[in-house]
């Protein structure tokens, strides 16, 4: 994890990428979570108790992660970052281009 995390400070591309793979392990385990919800044939206990310890900060009992959290970090974010484009504001096909572009593939 230590070099990970050097390699994060050191690389904004990796620091990038950690963020997009954090976020969508994240996604996949909260769909899991939905399924259970729903009625999916599963071990629930086993599967909160795997989102309390992976997720702390999202799902363990002091939980620090939710909206107000995430409202204040993109606000950082987007003060830290000024010359960066606003994605909010940018089309599906502006989104692709941009995409293409950060993983190196053309149009």
């Amino acid at each position: 994890m230590s070099t990970m995390f050097n390699w994060a400070a050191r690389y904004p591309e990796f620091d990038e990428a950690c963020r997009i793979a954090w976020t969508a392990l994240s996604a996949y385990w909260t769909g899991e979570l939905v399924k259970a919800a729903r009625g999916n044939n599963c071990n629930t206990r086993l599967l909160l108790e795997l989102l309390r310890r992976r997720f702390p900060d999202t799902w363990g009992s002091n939980a620090k992660n939710g909206a107000d959290h995430f409202i204040s970090c993109v606000d950082v974010a987007r003060s830290t970052k000024v010359d960066q484009q606003d994605y909010d504001d940018m089309t599906s096909d502006e989104l692709m281009a941009e995409i293409a572009a950060l993983s190196g593939k053309s149009g």
